[in-house]
C-alpha cells in the first residue's frame, strides 16, 4: 500500500518517538549525565529533516474557511494584527503542529511547542526545522545559518549577528479572532485532508529536556510569559494568577508600553501607550463587552485585544504594536539572559492594625489593594499586628510595614538635643508670630523631629526598630519614612524643604555625612532579612515657591543650596533600594492649587521631579518605575484618592500605597537649653552652612 505524504511523514514521527521513548530523560533544568545523544560543540542536538516544513500555502479568509466546520472555536491561532483585511490566523493544529515552520509571503512563521510559542517574523523563504538548543526550536535558513526560532537572531553561519524582524503578532483561539476579523486572511484547508494535521504535543519533549541546562531560577521553568523587548531591553510577564482581563502599565527601555491580558484566550500582547502626541493610560475595563476589553482614561476609548478602537473619540485608531511574544519562561529567558521580570505595581493601603479588620481588608482586595501596609506608629501591641498579618493573608494581601522614623515625640521628650534646630532664615516665623527667640546657651529646636542625621539618632533609631520588628512575623518589605531632616529645615517655614538638620551655627550632637540615610537603610537590612527596605523620601522645594506670600517668600530656595544637598543624600540612597517612596500627600503638603492643572496634579509632578532634578545637579535620573507613591487617603473624597491614583500612573509610578491612616508631618518650634555645644569639627560632617543664593 503507498503511503502519502502524511504517512510517511507519520512514520518517520512515529520512529522517532519510539526511540526517544528508549532515551533516558533529562530532569528540567539540569543537566543529564547520561545523554540520549551526543550534542554538538555548540550545543545543538541536531535532527535536521524531522519536520517538513510548509511553504506558501494558498490563502482564502477566515469567514469563508469557517464555514467548512474543519476548524474548531477553540483551536489556538496565531493571528497577525497589522496588515490588509485587518491581518490573519493560522490555526497551529491545521498548519504548524507538523511543519512546525511555515515560509510565506504573510510572514516567516516558527512553532516550538517545547518553549509554548509561535514566533512571527517578516516574510522571508528556505527556513527549516533543524533541531534544538537550550530546550529552544533552532531553525535553518537558506544560507546554512543557524537561528533561535524563538528570538530570530542568527546564532552561526554566514548570517551570525542578523536578527529576523518580528511582525506584530498575538496567539489567541480561532472562535474569539473570527469574531474580531471575519473578513481578515487564512490559509485554504480545502477539504482538511491536503496538509497533515497534528495533535497539539502536552508533554515537553525528551530532545528539548536533554539541552535544557540551568534554568533561571527566578520563575518555574514551564511557567507562561510575555516576553517584550524595547529600547533594547527585555522584559518578561508572568501571566500565572491573573485576572480574566487585566492590563499592565510599564516602561521598558525608556517606551510607555501597556501589556494587555484576556483570560478565555490566554492572549497576552503588548503595545505601546503612546498615540501621536498623547500617551494614553490603558486599563482592563470589567464591564466592557468581550470584544474590546480594553478601556483609556483619557478619552473613554474602547480597545480589542488587536490593539484597534472600535467605541470612542479614538474610533478607527490602532495602537503600534510592541514586539512581544508568549513562551514559555526558560525559553525566554534562554534567549535573553538580560530579561527583567515585571512584577505587579503595589497597590497598598496604609491602615494602623485596628483599622485593618477582615471586612475592610476584604473590601480593600474587591477595590483591587494587594497590599497591606500596617502603620507601626505608636508601637502597636505585637498581637495586634500579628491578627492584623494573619487577615491581611487570608485576603491574599502581601505584608509591609510602615515606620515613621525623624517624627518621634517620645525620643524628642528624652533627648531634646537630638532635635533638628530652626536657624538660619528666620521666615518659618510668619507660621508661629508668638514663637520665643533664641538667647544665650538656647536654641530653637523642631518638634518632635529626631532625624537620623545625628550619630546618637542614628544609633537609637536602628535599635528602636530592631526591638519594634523583634516578635512582629516577617513582612515582604519595611517603608521607613522621615529619613531626612526636619520640614522648614532652613527655617524658610516650607514643609517640603528636608535638606538640613541644622542651618546654623549651634550643633548640639554630632553631625553625619551625606550618606547617612545610605547607611541606614543597609543596617536595616541587617534587622529585616528577607524584607525590601523602601526609604520614603519627600522632594524638595519648587521654583514658584519663591513667588510673594507662597512658602518660600523671601528665601532663594529653589536655585540654591537645598536641591543640591537632596540630591547628594538621595544618590546614595537609590544605589542602596531597589525602590524609593515618594511622600505625596498633596492637599497635607498644600499642594492642591490650581497650578498643577488636573485635581492631584501636583503628585505626577513630585514623581517626575526625582527624575528630572538630580542630573542637573550631578545626580543620576530616578525612573518614575522605581517609586512608590505615597498618597493621601485621610481627609479626601473617593473622587480625589482616584484621581491621585490616576496622576500616580501617568506618572509611570512603580506602585502606590493610599494612606488612610493620617502621616503626621506637623511641626513646631520649641526652646531649647544648650547643655553642650559642639563644634563644627566635635561635629563630623556639619552639612547645611551655606547661603541659599551662593549654591552648594
Amino acid at each position: 500500500m503507498k503511503l502519502s505524504n502524511f504517512g510517511k511523514w507519520g512514520m518517520t514521527l512515529a520512529i522517532y518517538v519510539c526511540l526517544a521513548c528508549l532515551m533516558p530523560v533529562a530532569v528540567i533544568g539540569q543537566n543529564s549525565p547520561n545523554r540520549a545523544a551526543p550534542l554538538g560543540a555548540d550545543g545543538i542536538l541536531a535532527r535536521p529533516g524531522l519536520f517538513k516544513q510548509l511553504t506558501e500555502p494558498p490563502c482564502s479568509y477566515c469567514s469563508t474557511q469557517n464555514r467548512k466546520g474543519i476548524v474548531q472555536p477553540s483551536d489556538r491561532v496565531i493571528a497577525w494584527v497589522r496588515a490588509v483585511h485587518n491581518g490573519g490566523a493560522i490555526p497551529i493544529r491545521h498548519f504548524l503542529a507538523a511543519p512546525r515552520v511555515i515560509n510565506d509571503t504573510y510572514g516567516l512563521f516558527f512553532y516550538d511547542p517545547d518553549g509554548g510559542y509561535v514566533s512571527a517574523f517578516k516574510k522571508d523563504y528556505g527556513y527549516e526545522f533543524y533541531g534544538w538548543r537550550r530546550g529552544v526550536m533552532i531553525v535553518k535558513g537558506r544560507d546554512g545559518s543557524l537561528w533561535s526560532a524563538l528570538s530570530g537572531a542568527a546564532i552561526s553561519g554566514p548570517s551570525k549577528g542578523r536578527k529576523l524582524e518580528r511582525i506584530a503578532s498575538m496567539m489567541t483561539d480561532w472562535g474569539y479572532w473570527l469574531m474580531l476579523h471575519p473578513e481578515s486572511t487564512a490559509y485554504d484547508l480545502y477539504d482538511g485532508k491536503r496538509y497533515p494535521i497534528a495533535k497539539l504535543p502536552a508533554k515537553l519533549s525528551p530532545e528539548a529536556g536533554q539541552t535544557m541546562g540551568k534554568v533561571d531560577s527566578r520563575l518555574t521553568p514551564l511557567e507562561s510569559v510575555v516576553g517584550i523587548e524595547a529600547g533594547g531591553q527585555h522584559r518578561a510577564y508572568p501571566l500565572g494568577g491573573l485576572k480574566e482581563r487585566d492590563c499592565f502599565m510599564d516602561t521598558v527601555g525608556g517606551e510607555r508600553v501597556a501589556v494587555f491580558w484576556y483570560g478565555p484566550t490566554q492572549t497576552a500582547v503588548a503595545y505601546s501607550s503612546k498615540l501621536d502626541d498623547r500617551t494614553l493610560t490603558l486599563y482592563a475595563d470589567d464591564v466592557s463587552p468581550e470584544t474590546a476589553p480594553f478601556k483609556d482614561r483619557e478619552t473613554g476609548t474602547r480597545w480589542t485585544i488587536a490593539g484597534r478602537a472600535v467605541d470612542g473619540p479614538l474610533k478607527g485608531r490602532e495602537l503600534n504594536w510592541v514586539d512581544s511574544v508568549q513562551a514559555r519562561w526558560y525559553a525566554w529567558a534562554a534567549e535573553h539572559s538580560d530579561t527583567s521580570v515585571y512584577a505587579p505595581p503595589l497597590k497598598g493601603a496604609l491602615l494602623t492594625p485596628a483599622a485593618a479588620t477582615a471586612s475592610r481588608l476584604a473590601e480593600l482586595k474587591r477595590e483591587g489593594t494587594n497590599a497591606l501596609v500596617l502603620s507601626l506608629d505608636g508601637n502597636p501591641p505585637p498581637n495586634a499586628v500579628k491578627d492584623a498579618a494573619a487577615r491581611a493573608a487570608r485576603n491574599g494581601l502581601s505584608l509591609y510595614f510602615w515606620i515613621e522614623v525623624a517624627r518621634n515625640p517620645r525620643m524628642a521628650d528624652a533627648h531634646p538635643e537630638w532635635m533638628a534646630s530652626l536657624q538660619g532664615h528666620p521666615e518659618w516665623r510668619r507660621l508661629f508670630p508668638s514663637a520665643p527667640h533664641a538667647g544665650p546657651g538656647e536654641v530653637i529646636k523642631n518638634y518632635p523631629w529626631v532625624p537620623i542625621l545625628y550619630k546618637e539618632s542614628f544609633d537609637a533609631h536602628l535599635n528602636r526598630i530592631g526591638a519594634l520588628l523583634k516578635y512582629l512575623p516577617p513582612a515582604h518589605g519595611v517603608f521607613l519614612n522621615d529619613l531626612q531632616a526636619a520640614p522648614s529645615a532652613c527655617g524658610c517655614g516650607n514643609t517640603l524643604c528636608r535638606w538640613t538638620s541644622d542651618y546654623g551655627p549651634v550643633l548640639t550632637a554630632a553631625r553625619l555625612g551625606d550618606d547617612a540615610a545610605a547607611r541606614f537603610v543597609e543596617k536595616m537590612r541587617k534587622i529585616a532579612p528577607g524584607s525590601e527596605v523602601i526609604p520614603v523620601w519627600t522632594t524638595e522645594c519648587e521654583e514658584h515657591d519663591q513667588a510673594k506670600g507662597a512658602a518660600c517668600d523671601g528665601v532663594g530656595c529653589f536655585p540654591g543650596t537645598c536641591w543640591h544637598a537632596s540630591v547628594r543624600q538621595l544618590m546614595p540612597v537609590i544605589r542602596q533600594a531597589k525602590r524609593i517612596g515618594a511622600l505625596l500627600p498633596y492637599r497635607a503638603f498644600q499642594r492642591a492649587d490650581a497650578r498643577y492643572g488636573f485635581e492631584a496634579g501636583w503628585i505626577k509632578s513630585g514623581i517626575e521631579s526625582l527624575a528630572k532634578m538630580p542630573p542637573a545637579r550631578n545626580g543620576e535620573p530616578v525612573s518614575a518605575n522605581r517609586v512608590v507613591a505615597i498618597l493621601q487617603g485621610w481627609n479626601v473624597t473617593d473622587a480625589q484618592r482616584n484621581a491621585q491614583i490616576e496622576r500616580s500612573n501617568e506618572a509611570g509610578a512603580g506602585g502606590w500605597v493610599m494612606a488612610y491612616a493620617p502621616i503626621e508631618q506637623s511641626w513646631e518650634p520649641r526652646l531649647v537649653k544648650v547643655t553642650k555645644a559642639l563644634s563644627a569639627s566635635e561635629s563630623g560632617a556639619a552639612p547645611g552652612h551655606h547661603d541659599h543664593k551662593s549654591g552648594p
